[in-house]
């Protein structure tokens, strides 16, 4: 897994499910319409970006974009696929400026690294800043909205039932159980993910459902309490 080959052909699989879901659930098209996975220099990370137009009706005009940003590389044990960042964005029908950014940084250290930024004017949230000495209080796209940590932060698949639900931009026939699907995979590998973090917490769960555990942790696992 720790092999660069190895890991660019774990993002590519990701990155082609990640876009593959999209294309089916949004009406729109790929702009370009070719994935380009593109590696660190020490080819321990990998990137990929994806646009696609939106629109309010089945071949309607353009009223959006959407724009995916992931980078990818391995957990700390070396052995898993992992999200380094990511960030899902509604733009502008041109694509030129964010709306709406969710963003999610594993290392970040001032911030939550799981946020959202919105890109919008409220006198109210400005004159609340302002009182309170913040550095830019007329920009509230500034402000980083925390939304769940590593392991409960949404997914991609949260953000596009958002833009069909919440935004109405159009979904293509069978977008729900897309979404459902997905959904699904994703909080089963944070699930995952979240064991390995804790496995203390998940044996006492797991012994309290009357299940016996064996076996020992090892001694010399790396600690994950910044995971939560």
């Amino acid at each position: 897994m720790t092999e660069p080959y190895a890991l660019e052909t774990r993002v590519r699989q990701f990155a082609e499910d990640v876009l593959s879901r999209v294309l089916m659930c949004l009406e729109g098209e790929p702009r370009p319409d070719v994935l380009t996975i593109e590696a660190s220099p020490d080819g321990r990370r990998f990137t990929f970006s994806y646009r696609q137009t939106l629109h309010a009706t089945p071949g309607g005009p353009t009223i959006g974009m959407l724009q995916l940003d992931y980078a990818l590389g391995t957990d700390r044990s070396g052995q898993h696929l992992a999200v380094h960042v990511s960030t899902f964005q509604l733009r502008d029908s041109r694509g030129k400026k964010p709306i709406v950014r969710v963003e999610y940084i594993r290392d970040a250290q001032s911030v939550p690294c799981s946020h959202i930024h919105v890109h919008a004017e409220s006198g109210l949230f400005t004159q609340l800043l302002a009182a309170t000495g913040h550095d830019s209080p007329a920009a509230v796209q500034s402000i980083h909205i925390p939304t769940g940590g590593d392991r409960f932060r949404p997914c991609v698949e949260d953000f596009i039932e958002f833009l069909i639900s919440e935004c109405r931009v159009a979904g293509r026939e069978g977008w729900r159980e897309e979404i459902k699907n997905g959904r699904e995979l994703w909080r089963a590998m944070q699930t995952a993910a979240a064991v390995r973090d804790r496995p203390e917490a998940a044996v006492a769960e797991l012994q309290r459902l009357g299940l016996e555990v064996t076996g020992e942790l090892p001694a010399d696992r790396p600690s994950a309490r910044d995971r939560f």
